[in-house]
């Protein structure tokens, strides 16, 4: 029985450490690559009995690191800065008395061999244990993209939301072009 177990351990662990990132992507701090490595020196017969953690493929990234699906897609999230609104009729549309407008630069890299359709780069921001309101001021520069990114092409734009705590920001980025890729959370 414990030729089994020794055998069967050792695989199962495997599997269970293949297959909790097998869709995970790379995240990119400046001119490095994240990555987590796990080594295993213990007996197979003691992995049966004790619990083991894996570290993730990758963490989430923070505010202007890239993070890069499998499938080659990239995106970056610059780092949040704060700015007044020019039209001064936006306090009718947007509830600014929750806190500052943040804005954000949001560069994707198409390194796939697809068109990649910008509009479905989706995003939704949480601040401080609530959802943020998106902003849209054409004036500012903050619109959606229609656009299709072609493969080996950038696009850049900019978001915007009323957060209510600067200090307590998740931005999470989903790819809708390609529902096999994994929502990322930008983070600071």
């Amino acid at each position: 029985m414990k030729k089994i177990l020794a055998i069967a351990a050792p695989i199962a662990l495997a599997i269970t450490l293949t297959g909790c990132g097998s869709n995970s992507g790379t995240v990119t701090k400046g001119e490095e690559t994240e990555s987590a490595t796990t080594e295993q020196s213990a007996p197979a017969e003691e992995i049966v009995e004790e619990e083991v953690e894996a570290e993730p493929a990758s963490t989430n990234p923070t505010f202007g690191d890239t993070y890069t699906w499998p499938d080659g897609l990239a995106v970056t999230i610059s780092a949040p800065q704060e700015i007044t609104l020019s039209n001064e009729y936006m306090g009718e549309l947007y509830d600014l008395s929750v806190g500052p407008v943040l804005t954000f630069d949001v560069t994707v890299h198409n390194g796939t061999d697809e068109d990649v359709e910008a509009m479905a780069i989706n995003m939704q921001m949480t601040s401080g244990s609530k959802q943020a309101e998106s902003v849209f001021a054409s004036e500012d520069g903050i619109d959606i993209p229609t656009v299709t990114i072609l493969p080996g092409k950038d696009l850049s734009w900019k978001v915007a939301y009323v957060v209510a705590d600067p200090a307590d920001l998740q931005l999470s980025v989903s790819d809708l072009n390609n529902f096999s890729n994994d929502k990322v959370h930008f983070t600071n």
